[in-house]
């Protein structure tokens, strides 16, 4: 009789284990592994971070995740989604593959990116986060090599050319500033990406828009601009969509204009050379938001399989 009342105190205590980790999954953090280098520096391969869900709320959908609101319970949080807030949020175009990238740009938003710089209402934004690659051209290798070790660069973030006579870093503007300063550096130059091929609308990933970030109430005429802005999203918003010479039809309807129905935002990689973000896959509706990323809680370096002292419990921003 001891032991089995033992083994169901057992039994007990694993199952409100198991609940209470469910529960803390669901309702109030996530864990998650960054797998690429797209939001380097601020996160980096091999960094396992927090997400608190609680911020923007928790979210329970039923059967697949979907455009549909009807089919996603999101619990209210304490907080909003505001531009500069990093997120891991599902992908719109494979929703299975989950992304971490920084919010650009909120429901409303006019974004434009000009010659690389991001623009907000004319006025650049984000100029000190992202990061490029660049050549640093110098004499002194050895020298150069220690500055930029003291500027705690990521392993393979910066190499030597030897026949060239360059380093190739990946930089931000105030690592840029640093190394022209520097009076070992000959010359510090933009590295310019090979393939910088349209994309979308005929915009490449460095000269991108005007384009406005659909924002739920907000009515467009439906014109040739606007469905070649919005008509994938009008289309996932809505069971039924026909685009034809005379016009579009919704669930059956004709349409000369369409009030969006939830939420998005523009999603960017701080390595604007190497992010797979909202360039490519378009505008992330609120309901794909999985959470805030608050806090790095180790960092393992694969190359050396070791944990990164450094990045140990730290914040992110």
């Amino acid at each position: 009789m001891l032991n089995l009342e033992k083994s169901a105190n057992t039994l007990i205590n694993v199952f409100k284990a198991a609940l209470f980790g469910y529960l803390l999954k669901t309702f109030c953090l996530s864990f998650y592994k960054v797998p690429s280098n797209s939001m380097e520096n601020s996160l980096i391969p091999g960094d396992g971070i927090l997400i608190s869900k609680m911020t923007y709320g928790p979210r329970l959908y039923f059967g697949e995740l979907s455009f549909f609101s009807s089919s996603i319970f999101q619990l209210p949080g304490f907080g909003r989604v505001n531009r500069n807030d990093v997120i891991v949020f599902n992908s719109p175009k494979e929703q299975d593959l989950i992304l971490v990238k920084r919010c650009i740009g909120l429901p409303g938003d006019i974004i434009h990116i000009e010659n690389e710089k991001v623009l907000l209402g004319g006025k650049v934004v984000h100029e000190d986060v992202p990061i490029y690659k660049y050549w640093v051209y110098t004499k002194q290798r050895k020298e150069i090599s220690k500055v930029l070790d003291s500027m705690r660069l990521l392993t393979g973030q910066f190499y030597y050319r030897i026949s060239k006579g360059y380093f190739v870093a990946t930089l931000n503007k105030r690592n840029v500033n640093v190394l022209k300063d520097n009076k070992y550096v000959d010359s510090v130059k933009r590295e310019i990406p090979e393939d910088n091929s349209p994309i979308f609308n005929s915009w490449t990933k460095d000269d991108f828009g005007p384009i406005t970030v659909p924002k739920q109430g907000t009515m467009i005429i439906l014109d040739s601009a606007s469905l070649s802005n919005y008509a994938d999203i009008i289309a996932k918003e809505n069971k039924s969509v026909e685009f034809s010479e005379n016009g579009v039809y919704i669930n059956g309807l004709f349409k000369t204009n369409y009030t969006f129905k939830n939420n998005y935002y523009f999603m960017m990689g701080d390595n604007r050379d190497n992010s797979t973000d909202s360039r490519w896959i378009g505008f992330v509706p609120e309901s794909y938001l999985i959470g805030k990323v608050f806090l790095v809680l180790y960092s393992l370096d694969y190359s050396k399989n070791s944990l990164r002292k450094n990045r140990f419990l730290r914040g992110v921003e």
